[in-house]
């Protein structure tokens, strides 16, 4: 079994004295952000190993060379189990939308973790001449986490099997996603004005940045010809 930052994690069939990374391209081979120096294989203790003893598996520390060449005599055994760490701190891409009046409007990818509102306002070229700053606004996704996943999805199972109206059942999942999702009210004139400041919100993964245009028309109405 081989696990974490492979591309097929799971049970693989391999042939005899096979090594790690012979499992490995079975698995498809490593992740971008697979670890090439913190790989565990954890050994089932067995026979006169496990008499009187408190250890269920014994831990072997691997090292992997990034061609998966192998100069190493470990020899896999059955229900080995190998597991493939991340690299400390590595952060997948993350992206952004900016819409409306800006001078290039679309999706950007941020730079680094501290990547401010101004910071990508000014990757747009600013705002335009017809943006209507007051009214900028920011729409935040909230992340589910593994565990959370799976419980939403078991919940909307759930919902579709039990739900004899669907319209019904619409409402209630467009509710649900729209509880994933919330305003994020910035000043963007402050943060024009003084970036880097506390207004000057750190942007995540999935952000839309939504600047509106200034609406250059009046209503009249009551007691006239044109309405």
């Amino acid at each position: 079994v081989v696990k974490g930052e492979v591309m097929r994690p799971g049970e693989h069939p391999i042939a005899a004295n096979a090594k790690v990374e012979d499992l490995i391209v079975a698995a498809g081979g490593l992740k971008e952000n697979a670890s090439l120096k913190k790989i565990e294989i954890a050994r089932r203790v067995q026979g006169n190993d496990f008499v009187g003893s408190m250890e269920t598996a014994k831990i072997i520390n691997y090292e992997i060379d990034p061609l998966l060449k192998t100069n190493s005599d470990l020899i896999l055994e059955p229900f080995d189990i190998i597991t493939v760490y991340a690299v400390p701190g590595y952060t997948a891409q993350r992206m952004l939308t900016i819409e409306g009046e800006v001078m290039y409007p679309g999706q950007y990818s941020l730079s680094h973790k501290k990547e401010r509102v101004s910071d990508v306002i000014k990757r747009a070229g600013g705002v335009s001449a017809t943006a209507y700053v007051d009214g900028a606004f920011l729409v935040r996704t909230r992340k589910l986490s593994p565990a959370e996943q799976i419980i939403w999805r078991q919940k909307m199972d759930a919902l579709e099997k039990e739900a004899k109206d669907s319209v019904r059942l619409e409402q209630i999942i467009d509710n649900e996603v729209a509880n994933l999702t919330s305003i994020v009210g910035i000043n963007l004139s402050k943060i024009l004005k003084n970036p880097g400041s506390k207004d000057d919100l750190i942007l995540e993964d999935g952000d839309v940045i939504s600047i509106p245009s200034q609406k250059q028309t009046i209503k009249v109405s009551g007691e006239i010809l044109y309405p």
